[in-house]
Order: C-alpha cells, then sequence, then structure tokens
C-alpha cells in the first residue's frame, strides 16, 4: 500500500495543520523537495497515475537500518563493530 503524498506533509513536518494558506503552500513546496531528494536517492518511487509513492527495495533495507541503529545504544554499536 502505497503512501499519499497529502499523508506524507503530515509525517515529515510532524506539526500543527497550516493556519494559512501561504503556510500550506511552503509546506507543500517543502514536502515536494523532501520526495524528489527521496527519489534520487532511489529511496522511493512513484506510482503511475496516482499520487503514491512506495518504497523500493532499497528503501526497505535503508529503513530498515537507520530504525536498528536508531534504537541500538552506542556500546551495542561498539560491541558489535569489533
Amino acid at each position: 500500500m502505497g503512501v499519499v503524498y497529502r499523508d506524507l506533509q503530515g509525517l515529515l513536518l510532524l506539526s500543527q495543520p497550516a493556519g494559512s494558506d501561504r503556510e500550506r503552500r511552503r509546506r507543500s513546496a517543502r514536502v515536494s523537495r523532501q520526495i524528489g531528494l527521496l527519489r534520487a536517492h532511489g529511496l522511493v518511487q512513484k506510482v503511475p497515475h496516482e499520487n503514491r509513492y512506495h518504497l523500493t527495495a532499497f528503501g526497505r533495507v535503508a529503513v530498515a537500518t537507520v530504525l536498528a541503529a536508531r534504537q541500538a545504544s552506542i556500546s551495542d554499536l561498539n560491541e558489535k563493530a569489533a
């Protein structure tokens, strides 16, 4: 199941809804830039003819790696590196 563009705004910005039209446009532009970066790095791909994005196989591995590293402590990481 893909993520809809509007859902990404809430996930990426993690804040209250936009209070004005100017703020809404600013947030939309920011999310567009972030999606462009994710696509450029091969982490997500657009679903044709829809406003949805899916993680690529590489994206799934990258997200799992980042989440695992985020949950690990420095001593755990040093232990596994040695």
